[in-house]
């Protein structure tokens, strides 16, 4: 499971996030290289975790269906225990 969230993760990250306007949530293969790309991802991770963005609006910027963001979600908390 911890290699399907890796791969998913890069999958994610190599989408267009146009849930924003703003080219800084535009996700490119060249900054997912230097980490960007998976730190954003892991960013709205935080902050659905920190409860300052619903599950809903997460899943939607990253593309995902609510159940599939959960699921991720999941395993990105299982990372740090």
């Amino acid at each position: 499971m911890a290699k399907d969230f890796e791969g998913k993760v890069q999958q994610v990250c190599d989408l267009n996030f146009n849930a924003s306007a703003s080219n800084e949530d535009s996700f490119s293969m060249q900054s997912f290289e230097r980490g960007s790309e998976k730190r954003k991802f892991e960013n709205l991770m935080m902050q659905v975790i920190n409860g300052t963005m619903s599950v809903d609006a997460a899943a939607t910027k990253a593309m995902m269906s609510i159940d599939e963001f959960l699921r991720y979600k999941e395993e990105f908390l299982k990372r740090f225990k």
